[in-house]
């Protein structure tokens, strides 16, 4: 896509707000939560993503303490896209690919 903004359902900020080849984003999962509902902007269409997941924390290192994983069990679109792609299960800090949308 050309641009790409993604905000939290309800939530004013810009997580992720950037024009001219666009790399693959980050979505921030809660772990306190099992779902999530992001408002993604490609291009000027508009559409509500919907995830649903369940966490729990992995040891990072003695020195680094603990971050959370999460299990994907379902990610959906509500309006314009048409399919998303899961490639993995385990979202992980690993910077490797979860989630694909397509349009």
């Amino acid at each position: 896509p050309d641009s790409l903004t993604l905000t939290g359902l309800g939530k004013t900020d810009k997580i992720y707000d950037k024009e001219s080849g666009v790399q693959p984003a980050l979505f921030p999962l809660d772990p306190s939560s099992g779902s999530c509902t992001f408002i993604i902007k490609i291009n000027n269409v508009t559409d509500t993503i919907h995830i649903l997941y369940s966490s729990y924390p992995h040891l990072i290192s003695k020195e680094c303490g603990y971050t959370f994983y999460h299990r994907l069990d379902t990610a959906y679109p509500s309006g314009n896209a048409f399919y998303i792609y899961k490639s993995s299960n385990n979202i992980t800090t690993a910077n490797e690919e979860n989630i694909r949308i397509f349009y």
